[in-house]
């Protein structure tokens, strides 16, 4: 059992880690809702992240200026192998003194770039425990040779065996990673906005119909695929009469001017915080998540878990949800019949499935109900953030 000092009361963890605590989207944001708006530990971040918006301690570690530079030639690819494969074996004193200056008990990372091995170097230089969540595939969007993969995915499931605590984000990574001696299920936590601003978003939010048109909401990161599936259902509901979406979120990749005709239609509005997204999803009369149906995308969506989909649910509104049935958002729709879930990649299908929605009130009560079970039963502030804190206690914090 590890012993804290007698210098401070509670568990000092660094999280050292490319994804920091941010009140953004993805995982800054899942991070933001464990570690900042709650009390238990005090944390610090040693990350090459320059974002600075959580007022705690807060420490830039930078690679070396040359590789920078050589990342910027010909030879780019090259060297982001070289990152991947060998600096990220290295051991960073730029790290050491921040950790020296911190005192931690334990190390935190977000698996992902080079930082996660020289995060657990760390913690073995220093004899702490390290902790690791597997959020998003090794190489997923990384720049590199294909070459380079297969010994970056030996890396990754190498990081989890090494962990002394592992949180995966979905049964999906952790039956993807095998087996461990410390591997728990940790979802991502839904926001406690909704209830720390006194709003019920219960059944009360279901009555009747909110706007002229049947309105799906959407909100998140729009990159790879998830822009062009959003784009593909925009296109088709652009001079519909009685379905419409509304979609907040930035890094879309579309032409400059379907941007301009969604914004001028009033069909895209956006990046807004959780927050500010509050009063517009009480505004819906359903919710939208896409999920990739590309052979590239599937090792992702079998592993990875949305966030959004955990936002949604805390509405209890009808959710769609359109992707391939091994997708982690499905699979957990389905234990609940919390959602309507759309398995064919044709857009039809989803516009098809939109009009019964918005026309079949039995349909929407089921989802609504089936919302509800899922929110209160594995998706819900408490339970995840247990999971965390009894995986930490686990080993000794």
């Amino acid at each position: 059992m590890l012993l804290l000092s007698k210098s401070h009361l509670k568990p000092r963890i660094l999280i050292a880690s490319w994804t920091i605590p941010e009140n953004n989207m993805g995982g800054g944001l899942l991070l933001h809702r464990h570690f900042v708006l709650r009390s238990d530990f005090e944390i610090g971040i040693v990350s090459p992240n320059p974002a600075d918006t959580v007022p705690v301690f807060h420490r830039l570690i930078h690679e070396p200026a040359c590789l920078g530079r050589l990342k910027r030639t010909r030879l780019a690819k090259w060297f982001h192998d070289y990152t991947h494969l060998l600096y990220a074996r290295q051991f960073n004193a730029e790290l050491f003194r921040a950790a020296q200056e911190f005192q931690p008990d334990l190390i935190f990372n977000v698996a992902e770039t080079w930082v996660s091995f020289h995060a657990l170097k760390l913690a073995r230089k220093l004899n702490i425990p390290f902790a690791c969540y597997f959020m998003d595939w090794a190489h997923f969007a990384a720049y590199c040779h294909k070459w380079a993969v297969p010994q970056m995915d030996r890396m990754y499931r190498q990081l989890y065996r090494d962990s002394d605590v592992a949180f995966c984000i979905s049964d999906g990574m952790r039956e993807e990673l095998g087996p461990h001696r410390n591997a728990r299920v940790l979802y991502p936590t839904p926001s406690a906005a909704v209830d720390k601003l006194g709003e019920r978003t219960g059944i009360e939010s279901n009555e009747g119909r909110k706007n002229e048109k049947f309105q799906f909401f959407f909100a998140g990161n729009l990159a790879h695929w998830y822009g062009k599936q959003v784009a593909a259902i925009l296109n088709v509901l652009e001079n519909d009469r009685a379905i419409g979406m509304k979609v907040f979120g930035k890094y879309h990749g579309w032409a400059p001017e379907f941007e301009r005709a969604q914004r001028n239609l009033g069909a895209y509005l956006g990046f807004k915080p959780y927050e500010e997204l509050i009063p517009e999803f009480q505004k819906a009369d359903a919710f939208f998540l896409p999920m990739g149906f590309d052979s590239s995308a599937a090792l992702i969506e079998r592993t990875s878990f949305k966030t959004k989909f955990l936002d949604y649910l805390a509405f209890e509104k009808p959710i769609l949800i359109w992707g391939p049935e091994y997708c982690t958002a499905i699979r957990a729709a389905q234990e609940y019949d919390a959602a309507y879930c759309v398995t064919d990649p044709d857009p039809a299908a989803v516009i098809h499935a939109m009009r019964e929605i918005a026309d079949n009130q039995e349909i929407r009560d089921r989802l609504c109900n089936g919302a509800s079970k899922a929110k209160l039963d594995k998706f819900n502030n408490e339970a995840a953030y247990m999971v965390l804190k009894s995986g930490l206690e686990s080993i000794g914090v």
